[in-house]
């Protein structure tokens, strides 16, 4: 692939956060796409007027100037530019929903994976327990282990970076390793490793995966214990609300309980009434939601 002089540099980044090459090259090109067609030669000219001059000369549905907007915010924040697309209204996306691991399958393929494959058990572990990315898992350091705080440092989607506490068996278990070496944990390992090994380990216990429902597993689980969507937030590392709330949209369980509680006139707690917030910041009632469930009920029969 071809890359602008100017988006090099991010370019570069992306390759050593180890991002799928389908991924960094379509990123590349949306920056790229804009600045060329507003007359440019470098993005960080880029505008709020720009971008809509594009988007009115071109007619592309909501899903592609969706990401168009994402991608160029993206590479403003890399850049520490001013975001060009502050103040442009986001279209809809598609429906996304999580997909975690069925309690069952869950237990099935660590159990799998602790009997017969050492390492990649810590790769899911570190996925179903912490949440992380496949990619992040395949970067981690020795050095990334803090022993006082008993927690692991890491870098995430756009170079962020946080540490996470980690469950204590998982962290003695990692930081036995970290002993041989501060450096990588497991060398020589990728994301794509990482996905495929676990991947090909669950097949052979009827399991089909991507190692993503790792992280989707985690963040599932860690809302349906604390039912706090500004916790959950913190833990799952979003950046924005919006996306941590898809995780309370798709746990059913405690719509009912929450609608019910509206229904009898009860106190709603404070989870339930941060789930009623984003719900009215969506535009959504409580019978818009009652509706999606019954929707989404004969889906899941459909299929």
């Amino acid at each position: 692939m071809s890359v602008p002089e100017k988006l090099a540099t991010w370019h570069d980044a992306m390759v050593a956060e180890q991002l799928s090459e389908k991924t960094v090259s379509v990123r590349i090109s949306m920056v790229d796409v804009v600045t060329r067609a507003s007359g440019l030669r470098d993005p960080r000219h880029l505008t709020r007027q720009h971008i809509l001059q594009v988007f009115e000369e071109r007619e592309h549905g909501a899903a592609t100037r969706l990401k168009y907007l994402e991608h160029i915010s993206l590479w403003a924040r890399f850049e520490g530019v001013p975001d060009p697309t502050e103040g442009i209204k986001r279209p809809k996306g598609p429906r996304y929903r999580p997909r975690p691991l069925t309690p069952e399958n869950y237990a099935t393929v660590m159990s799998h994976l602790k009997a017969t494959a050492p390492l990649p058990y810590r790769w899911a572990r570190v996925g179903g327990e912490l949440g992380f990315r496949s990619f992040e898992v395949a970067k981690i350091q020795g050095r990334d282990l803090d022993p006082s705080s008993r927690t692991l440092h890491v870098i995430g989607k756009a170079g962020r970076e946080t540490d996470v506490d980690v469950p204590d068996d998982l962290f003695e278990d990692l930081w036995s390793l970290a002993q041989e070496s501060p450096g990588p944990l497991w060398p020589r390992t990728t994301n794509q490793m990482v996905s495929t090994t676990v991947a090909i380990y669950a097949a052979q216990v009827g399991v089909r995966l991507k190692f993503h429902q790792f992280r989707h597993t985690a963040i599932t689980r860690y809302y349906q214990k604390t039912r706090d969507l500004v916790a959950t937030q913190d833990f799952a590392r979003h950046e924005s609300p919006e996306t941590t709330a898809i995780y309370a949209l798709a746990d059913r369980k405690n719509h009912r309980r929450t609608l019910n509680s509206l229904h009898n006139d009860e106190t709603v707690s404070d989870a339930d009434s941060q789930l009623l917030a984003v719900l009215h910041k969506f535009g959504m009632t409580a019978d818009d939601l009652f509706r999606m469930l019954l929707d989404q009920r004969q889906t899941d029969r459909d299929f």
